[in-house]
């Protein structure tokens, strides 16, 4: 069965209306990977913290806030799971059903005694150790307003690492005669990061 199940659950705190908490957690499952390998785990929490509601800044600004408005810190971190291709989000990450031994049927033609006959081909080594690659999200931003809101802007910084994507391994070498490749694996990472100022 081509099935992919998830649970989500998520957690909200405020006080004041200055200090906001929220925790999150996503339990996800694929049909695609081997038994062992389809459940995956991915938590995420995030912080705010409306400096502008501070006793001290209210003092300091001598109530003073159609100056400056709304100062807002706010600071998130998550995971993210994904069963799909990174280079084509419409195709999976790796074949239905590739952790099974078995063959492909219908995979070309071979000619024996002059007459064209549609073979099959040995699948290859099953691919029972690929599991979900994670995007781990950092991003820290700064709100503000001046002039009772009337001038708003926000200073944005992300980091964004994703790893487990796959790759080949290089530390077996096959021969060519046997006709496939090893299978890829979760051997392989990139990161982006960047600012933004709006």
């Amino acid at each position: 069965t081509e099935t992919r199940v998830g649970y989500i659950g998520r957690l909200t705190y405020s006080f004041a209306n200055r200090y906001f908490v929220e925790a999150s957690a996503r339990r996800d499952a694929s049909y695609l990977f081997a038994p062992g390998f389809q459940v995956g785990y991915f938590p995420g929490v995030s912080a705010g913290w409306r400096i502008t509601e501070e006793p001290w800044m209210r003092k300091l600004l001598k109530n003073g806030t159609h100056v400056l408005s709304d100062l807002k810190l706010r600071a998130s971190y998550g995971e993210l799971g994904d069963d799909r291709d990174p280079n084509n989000s419409a195709n999976p990450s790796v074949a239905p059903y590739a952790y099974l031994s078995g063959y492909n049927y219908n995979q070309g033609t071979a000619i024996i005694d002059g007459n064209a006959i549609t073979v099959s081909r040995d699948k290859g080594v099953p691919t029972t150790s690929i599991s979900w690659s994670v995007s781990k999200v950092t991003d820290i931003v700064l709100d503000f307003a001046f002039l009772d809101n009337k001038l708003t802007g926000t200073i944005d910084y992300f980091y964004r690492k994703r790893t487990g994507l796959l790759g080949s391994k290089y530390d077996v070498i096959v021969p060519v005669e046997i006709g496939y490749n090893l299978p890829l694996a979760n051997v392989s990472s990139d990161a982006q990061y960047g600012e933004e100022m709006s």
